[in-house]
């Protein structure tokens, strides 16, 4: 089993009547890992700065910036569906709103356009159905109007161009 937290678990087999290769019930469950190979993503603003889903990985958490400090609420797995998670969430723009000044939370994954990022080289982590002729760059993952302050809320906004508010490095976590 894999909960929310990424936590890898297994149930083993027990027989009430001690009989070898025969499963009548289970024993409680035993930790056996994480089941992630997860990074933190640190701003290129400020570099001790994580993205943070305040209060922990669950349906409509903010994603905010906090002091870096590898623990679930900064750890976000890749996939390869395009969908950007943190425990079994999505990384989503708010009701997948793809409008500058949007924010972004945690959100059940329903595959809608505001939860599908890509990674440019340059550290834009941008959202590909954004990209057009109006705006063709896209929207970016950015620490709004420059602001460097914990708890700070993520949006997306136009990146037409380099800027370090939009910019992110990917750290692998340790997770065990």
């Amino acid at each position: 089993m894999i909960d929310y937290n990424n936590v890898l678990a297994i149930f083993p087999g027990t027989s009430s009547t001690g009989t070898t290769g025969q499963t009548d019930g289970f024993a409680p469950w035993a930790f056996a890992g994480y089941a992630d190979a997860s990074v933190s993503m640190h701003s290129a603003q400020v570099d001790w700065l994580c993205a943070d889903a305040e209060g922990g990985p669950r349906n409509g958490a903010e994603l905010t910036v906090y002091g870096c400090w590898n623990t679930i609420n900064q750890r976000f797995n890749f996939a390869s569906d395009g969908t950007v998670r943190n425990g079994s969430f999505c990384m989503s723009t708010r009701d997948n709103a793809l409008d500058n000044g949007t924010r972004v939370v945690l959100a059940l994954c329903t595959g809608g356009a505001g939860q599908k990022w890509s990674m440019r080289p340059d550290g834009r982590l941008f959202i590909p159905g954004t990209v057009n002729d109006g705006s063709p760059g896209g929207k970016c993952l950015e620490l709004p109007g420059w602001a460097t302050e914990q708890g700070t809320r993520l949006g997306i906004w136009d990146c037409p161009a380099l800027q370090d508010n939009q910019r992110w490095t990917l750290q692998p976590e340790r997770t065990g």
